[in-house]
């Protein structure tokens, strides 16, 4: 009998720790980027830039576009974001990305705290700079 209980509390701890300690830990540890909404319309022509770890990319959030920011990894920095709409304004914003221990096998991961509100700094006329 004793040995049927310790095979089955084997059995059961092989399943459990792959899901802890193996690469499919950090798939469900939630979305670590954070979308920024622009006014732009669907299918504007962007240039965007911000410097490494940092990523962004066009984005959309249901009826809203956008910028999806990221870092590579688990890195924590100050993304500062540069979005160039084609024939248009020019916003910057800057998106921190902090350390949070998740209390579970997850451990500690990397996320988007928020967004500073985007800055126009020059006008959809190709003007110059504006606040």
């Amino acid at each position: 009998m004793t040995y049927r209980v310790c095979t089955l509390a084997l059995a059961l701890t092989s399943l459990l720790l792959p899901a802890c300690f193996g690469t499919g830990c950090k798939l469900g540890c939630g979305d670590s980027g954070l979308f920024v909404a622009l006014p732009i319309a669907d299918f504007t022509p962007l240039t965007i830039t911000t410097a490494a770890p940092c990523r962004a990319q066009s984005a959309r959030r249901n009826d809203e576009m956008g910028v999806y920011v990221y870092t590579e990894g688990d890195v924590v920095a100050t993304c500062d974001v540069r979005v160039e709409v084609f024939e248009g304004a020019t916003y910057t914003f800057t998106v921190p990305f902090e350390s949070h221990d998740t209390m579970t096998c997850c451990g500690t991961v990397t996320r988007a705290v928020d967004a500073s509100v985007p800055e126009q700094i020059s006008p959809a006329d190709g003007g110059a700079g504006g606040g």
